[in-house]
């Protein structure tokens, strides 16, 4: 499968050559507040099979010790973050909502519930976790 995927203005683009894994719905909140919702929905993608174009439009914040985040400059579009330590060094974390390619994921988990805005009903049957397991 290859799934393509972009920023808002197009400045950033990206393909994945191969399987989206690992699909989670976070709802920390650092998650909500890059995402200005509930949770943030990603996937991750082995860094192999991950072409980015547009590096130069791509800014860098270390958004905790564990987490560097990666946005367009110029439409603010939240893209990937990376996390730190051997998931990271083999694996690039993809912000599921821009996708422009269709993705339907089999299944997926809820990080963080213990942190859920009081306003969002979690209301699937897949596994949740009050922090990260």
């Amino acid at each position: 499968m290859c799934y393509h995927g972009s920023c808002n203005c197009g400045a950033v683009h990206y393909q994945v050559h191969g399987d989206l894994s690992d699909v989670v719905y976070c709802h920390c909140q650092l998650c909500q507040k890059m995402s200005g919702s509930a949770f943030l929905a990603f996937g991750s993608a082995l860094h192999q099979q991950l072409q980015i174009f547009g590096h130069e439009a791509m800014q860098s914040y270390q958004a905790t010790m564990h987490a560097t985040r990666y946005f367009c400059r110029h439409c603010g579009s939240n893209l990937f973050w990376q996390p730190q330590g051997e998931y990271g060094d083999t694996y690039q974390c993809i912000a599921l909502g821009t996708l422009d390619t269709p993705f339907e994921p089999r299944k997926w988990q809820h990080f963080y519930t213990d942190q859920k805005a009081c306003w969002f009903e979690i209301q699937d049957e897949q596994r949740c976790y009050a922090t990260c397991p």
